[in-house]
């Protein structure tokens, strides 16, 4: 049994979801230990993450309403809101500790949010009609991939080609967007980053539709390639790389196998990744606030968190749904 091998394509994309969520969470440990070991793989790209991210979820909702297009709004919600309110409650934890209402961190400064900026994260509203929370600054990214979840259905109609030309007609916008602002801005106003990096996303779903096309998948990484080596950020010199190699494994996943055991590992991790990408901030800030600033242990109890936010939703999502919890809503591949 020890050698028995599974062939699923969603395990290695669990696998895939972890490593990039592992980026941006080192990339955001430099703040709290500048230049220390443990901040060596955010050197990857923490932007060019986000682009793996997006293409992962396209990919995998496009699955998800193709399997079973009926409920596929509440899954969703089920299956990102709780965790996204609780990661926002949670981010004002640090300030009610330490009594401050700035954290002082090297050059990074998180303050405690204002009611009407709280209220427009928990609305995801934050970069519509405001700013992300200082205090947790991977929220950016939730409203973009969020305003395609509603879109969707819609999308899963369209021709093959309106796919393709939705996602070139995105990476266009990004490209002007980018070159006139010089540098990629994490929170654009008026809600733009859904169209500007709509390209990875919609081309995860366009993939979906096409994975047995190898013109698809040449298009899907070659304007990976080009968005993130022209319009990524300067300081991340590895950002292309790491979001082709994510591109490509999400088109590689189906052919890849691996051992039982290593798969079943790979299903947690997967699961772990959502709530790390959310919690790692605030649960550094706490661990700051109390006077533990070791770089490794800071990571170690990141991951601790978020194991734990993950039992607490799935026991909330348990009391939610009466019956034997889906695995629509624990865990889903996206």
């Amino acid at each position: 049994m020890l050698n028995a091998k599974t062939q699923n394509p969603w395990q290695v994309l669990a696998l895939l979801r972890f490593l990039l969520a592992m980026i941006v969470v080192c990339g955001h440990l430099d703040s709290f230990a500048p230049g220390h070991p443990a901040t060596f793989p955010g050197q990857f790209g923490g932007f060019a993450a986000v682009v793996g991210f997006l293409i992962i979820s396209g990919y995998s909702i496009a699955h998800s309403i193709d399997r079973r297009p009926h409920g596929f709004y509440r899954r969703r919600v089920l299956r990102i809101y709780p965790l996204y309110a609780a990661a926002i409650f949670f981010a004002l934890t640090p300030f009610l500790i330490a009594h401050r209402r700035v954290i002082n961190v090297g050059e990074f400064d998180p303050s405690f949010p204002r009611v009407r900026v709280f209220a427009q994260n928990l609305l995801m509203l934050q970069n519509f009609t405001g700013n992300t929370l200082t205090c947790d600054p991977p929220l950016w990214t939730l409203p973009i991939e969020f305003a395609w979840y509603l879109t969707a259905p819609l999308l899963a109609r369209m021709r093959r080609g309106a796919l393709a030309a939705v996602a070139g007609f995105s990476a266009i916008a990004f490209f002007v967007f980018a070159q006139r602002a010089a540098a990629w801005n994490p929170n654009p106003k008026y809600g733009l980053g859904i169209l500007f990096l709509g390209w990875a996303w919609v081309g995860g779903f366009f993939l979906y539709h096409n994975r047995r096309s190898a013109t698809a998948g040449t298009f899907v990484v070659a304007i990976t390639l080009l968005m993130t080596a022209f319009c990524g950020k300067p300081e991340e010199p590895w950002g292309p790389a790491t979001a082709v190699v994510a591109a490509v494994l999400v088109i590689l996943a189906p052919k890849i196998s691996m051992p039982v055991w290593i798969a079943a590992a790979c299903d947690f991790l997967g699961d772990v990744s959502y709530p790390l990408y959310l919690v790692h901030v605030p649960s550094m800030l706490v661990c700051h606030v109390c006077g533990i600033h070791n770089p490794w242990v800071l990571l170690i109890l990141s991951v601790a968190s978020s194991a734990v936010f993950l039992g607490m939703d799935a026991r909330l999502k348990q009391m939610i749904v009466s019956r034997r919890v889906s695995s629509d809503i624990i865990p889903t591949p996206a």
